[in-house]
């Protein structure tokens, strides 16, 4: 598919400091266009070493997608997962994500919100391909019927495109 637009965007956490409520509150505001995907690209935690269970970033409030897991990870991770999600509507404002982590709970592995501690870096790559020009037309055009005459001389109508 031939892209028309790109935006890479970087989601920069410095972790405990930058948790409003236990969330991470991030504007995403510079894509001016209205994006058909977004890719999750690159995915890098850091932290003191001491986080040997699984994590994940999850976005509660992805346009078009609801809660959507975008990474998992564990520490002193470095990935390039290239997980794709379709969007189809405009990205602006105040988007809202939450670090989760498996804990053992009465011997059952269970995710649950986690504050983590250290550097979490996320690259997200937003999209829009280039549509197909059908006759000339753009995206919006309108369909028109127009009056022929069958074989036995009574109108019909076909669509013209």
């Amino acid at each position: 598919m031939n892209v028309e637009n790109v935006k890479v965007v970087t989601l920069n956490y410095n972790l405990p400091q930058d948790y409003e409520n236990g969330m991470l509150i991030t504007p995403i505001d510079t894509i001016v266009f209205v994006p058909d995907e977004v890719i999750v690209r690159n995915v890098v935690f850091v932290n003191d070493g001491t986080g040997l269970l699984p994590m994940a970033l999850k976005w509660l409030d992805m346009p078009t997608q609801g809660t959507q897991t975008i990474a998992t990870f564990l520490d002193k991770s470095v990935l390039a997962p290239q997980t794709r999600f379709l969007i189809g509507s405009r990205v602006n404002g105040q988007y809202t994500f939450q670090t989760i982590s498996v804990a053992a709970v009465a011997g059952v592995n269970e995710w649950t919100q986690t504050q983590l501690t250290g550097n979490l870096v996320v690259q997200l790559e937003f999209i829009r391909y280039k549509r197909p020009a059908a006759s000339g037309r753009d995206d919006d055009s309108i369909t028109v019927f127009t009056p022929l005459k069958d074989k036995l001389n009574k109108p019909a109508y076909v669509r013209t495109c």
